[in-house]
């Protein structure tokens, strides 16, 4: 019988989906087989055909080689950045499994590395926003193309190295 994948997931080289793309339908044990041992920066998970079968599915990014060690645990979704907070997981990434009853990493809201006040209008005017997490899409927020002025402020989580906000013209992170 044919596999019908549950999750399609792809696995980037660099942060934001770019470099080297590897596209995985099926558990890995050893990621150099596939080239991509400690090298993943970045992530996309798609549905596959066969997740209404199971959607609770998750994709599961071990350390160590044969699914071992530490582990990431993500649900369908992009990940632009896995090197950063919540995650801190880039470029260690051995071994990737699927499990219909894995609970997903979440992230961890509590951290908040940076504060970002967005405007409507300029001069820190209008409608105002705030953002304190990755957003795919400005309309979550009802800002979509509104954006005037903004001010970005260091949370109670700023990492000691610094950190870098990327913002992006088109809706999930394009």
């Amino acid at each position: 019988m044919a596999l019908v994948p549950r999750l399609v997931v792809e696995v980037f080289e660099h942060v934001n989906f770019q470099g080297r793309r590897v596209t995985i339908i099926d558990s890995v044990p050893n990621t150099d087989e596939m080239g991509a041992q400690d090298i993943i920066s970045s992530i996309k998970i798609y549905r596959g055909p066969g997740f209404n079968a199971s959607p609770n599915y998750k994709a599961i990014f071990h350390e160590d080689l044969s699914y071992k060690g530490r582990r990431l645990v993500l649900a369908p979704g992009y990940y632009p950045n896995i090197h950063e907070i919540p995650y801190n997981f880039g470029d260690v990434i051995s071994s990737i499994s699927f499990s219909p009853a894995a609970h997903p990493t979440p992230p961890d809201y509590g951290a908040v590395p940076i504060i970002i006040e967005v405007f409507r209008d300029i001069d820190y005017r209008g409608q105002k926003g705030i953002i304190m997490r990755d957003v795919s899409d400005l309309t979550e927020i009802g800002m979509n193309n509104a954006i005037s002025s903004l001010r970005i402020h260091r949370g109670p989580n700023f990492p000691f190295s610094g950190c870098h906000i990327v913002f992006y013209a088109q809706p999930n992170y394009e």
